[in-house]
């Protein structure tokens, strides 16, 4: 009857409570994981940065949704066999997204670590003249008399770079 009904709610509402917390934290966790990953791909230029940044925030609210969900005892296999393929999915998105931007941002650790040249100096590379106005991790600019140039920073590692004195 009624206290059977009591009994039972009282013996599972930890689980809820607990499931209920794990929900929140997800929340706030996949929140700040999207944005940060929103502002690195944004600073690395990959075109449509907010994208990762989304599928960030539902791949972690999918598995807190899991995580709750078998706290309370529900069977999960269906949603984690879904996951898994969004996660394989969005693995491979991210490699064909990355594979033009890899050999730029290893150049610029290389610029930013051993520093061949700092912003304020005037560089020639390529045929191009001009102040050293910015090392980002993906591209450099230079200012000429003319105009700012952007140059990717792979550019640096396959050309001779003449820093003048």
């Amino acid at each position: 009857g009624l206290n059977e009904i009591m009994a039972q709610l009282v013996t599972y509402l930890p689980n809820i409570i607990f499931a209920l917390v794990i929900v929140a934290l997800g929340i706030i966790i996949g929140d700040k994981a999207a944005g940060f990953v929103r502002y690195t791909c944004e600073e690395l230029k990959v075109p449509k940065y907010w994208i990762m940044g989304n599928v960030t925030r539902y791949l972690i609210y999918a598995i807190v949704i899991i995580i709750a969900l078998s706290q309370l005892r529900v069977s999960t296999d269906v949603l984690i066999i879904g996951i898994a393929v969004v996660l394989a999915a969005f693995g491979v998105t991210l490699i064909l997204a990355l594979k033009e931007i890899a050999p730029n941002m290893a150049a610029g650790f290389h610029l930013i670590h051993d520093t061949p040249f700092k912003v304020g100096d005037i560089i020639e590379i390529d045929g191009n003249e001009g102040v050293v106005d910015s090392i980002g991790l993906v591209s450099t600019t230079i200012k000429t008399k003319e105009e700012k140039i952007v140059i990717p920073n792979s550019k640096f590692l396959e050309n001779v770079v003449k820093k003048k004195l």
